[in-house]
């Protein structure tokens, strides 16, 4: 069996496994620092045209990548289907932390690492990170920093609002105080590579549930497989899903697997 059939089997066993629907495996290589891309909407973009997704999950591995593509993720996901879930075996960085906010549920392994949006820019010829120099004396960077930084945040409050990860359902006074606190935990934390904590899940009413041993090891496993793929492929991201098949009445379940640079 070569590695694209292991990886197709792997999908499969998993989908059968955890019975939550068909699987989106988006695994982005470890190697390769560009990470999210606007070639990664257009892609998803035409898989939803092509396939219908009912309630789909959504495993994720990856440290970010471009700020404005973050955004469009979860926008264009509830755009293609009603709602969808997000599996985190292991990493999720930055700007792939938005798909999580707008999911209706979020899996999590024994080894998973969710960091803070923390939005970077391009200041001088060097890349900053806007949290720590929106007080700078420098004010072109304090003025970029705060305008950056606010546009995060603005994002991260509206992808907070109801339906989304968080288990409230009405934006009310209440609740305002609740998602300063999420921005406090997905944003301003000192740290860039801080991550958020099951605790701190709780105190912000995630909806996280924690799969077994055996799902997280299959998930391990196939993200694994996948980026061992990227990097014999030398390709920045890949995408494998399981997809429903109807055959004369009965409905099967086929796989595909796709790669961009």
């Amino acid at each position: 069996m070569d590695m694209e059939d292991k990886i197709k089997s792997l999908v499969c066993e998993l989908r059968n496994i955890m019975q939550k629907g068909e699987i989106i495996a988006i695994i982005y290589n470890p190697e390769k620092e560009e990470g999210m891309h606007e070639r990664d909407c257009d892609f998803l973009n035409a898989l939803f045209d092509k396939v219908k997704y009912t309630y789909p999950l959504i495993l994720l591995s990856g440290h970010g990548g471009d700020f404005s593509t973050g955004l469009f993720f979860p926008t264009l996901i509830n755009k293609k289907v009603e709602k969808y879930r997000v599996f985190i075996p292991r990493v999720c960085g930055s700007a792939l932390c938005y798909t999580i906010l707008k999911s209706r549920e979020l899996f999590i392994g024994e080894n998973t690492y969710i960091s803070q949006i923390d939005p970077i820019f391009q200041y001088k010829g060097s890349w900053v990170r806007a949290i720590e120099h929106i007080h700078s004396i420098d004010d072109n960077l304090k003025q970029n920093s705060r305008e950056v930084f606010d546009v995060a945040q603005k994002y991260v409050k509206k992808l907070s609002e109801s339906p989304s990860i968080f288990k409230y359902r009405d934006m009310s006074e209440h609740e305002f105080q609740h998602v300063e606190l999420i921005v406090t935990n997905f944003m301003n934390k000192g740290d860039h590579a801080k991550e958020i904590l099951p605790k701190e899940m709780e105190e912000l009413e995630i909806n996280f549930t924690r799969v077994n041993n055996e799902e997280d090891k299959i998930a391990n496993d196939l993200i694994t497989l996948c980026q061992d793929y990227t990097l014999e492929q030398d390709a920045r991201v890949i995408f494998v899903s399981s997809i429903p098949i109807n055959i004369e009445g009965e409905e099967e379940h086929g796989t595909f697997i796709a790669r961009l640079d």
